[in-house]
């Protein structure tokens, strides 16, 4: 039977990966509860979002959408920090924040509907 939560939770994130302008996906793995916290504080300081997801369900979300092209980017550990208005400002949160903690892997990104690739995001 399919679980009504689960249905919600796809449908709401469906609705983000249309919205969303720029992303980046990361692999948490390696920091503790109070690091992930602090990158959240910043995150939402600077008017962005982060989500940890789950793989199933944000592959499902993603149908329809420009996520589609991104699902190498859930496998394993995965969490997104995006933003509805302005395309650096993820970038930019995560970037500072990954050279503080250096257990913080970043995945790849999206900007405008379309992939980025690691290097492209450094730079």
């Amino acid at each position: 039977m399919i679980n009504e939560n689960k249905i919600k939770k796809v449908e709401e994130l469906n609705d983000k990966f249309k919205r969303i302008k720029s992303a980046v996906f990361t692999d948490l793995t390696g920091l503790n509860v109070a690091q992930v916290t602090e990158l959240r504080r910043r995150l939402r300081d600077s008017s962005a979002e982060f989500k940890v997801l789950k793989n199933t369900l944000a592959l499902r979300a993603s149908k329809g959408t420009s996520f589609e092209e991104l699902s190498e980017y859930f496998l394993g550990p995965t969490s997104i920090a995006f933003s509805y208005e302005d395309v650096l400002v993820p970038v930019k949160v995560i970037m500072g924040y990954s050279k503080e903690q250096p257990n913080l892997k970043i995945k790849g990104g999206f900007v405008e509907g379309k992939k980025i690739e690691i290097n492209k995001i450094e730079e």
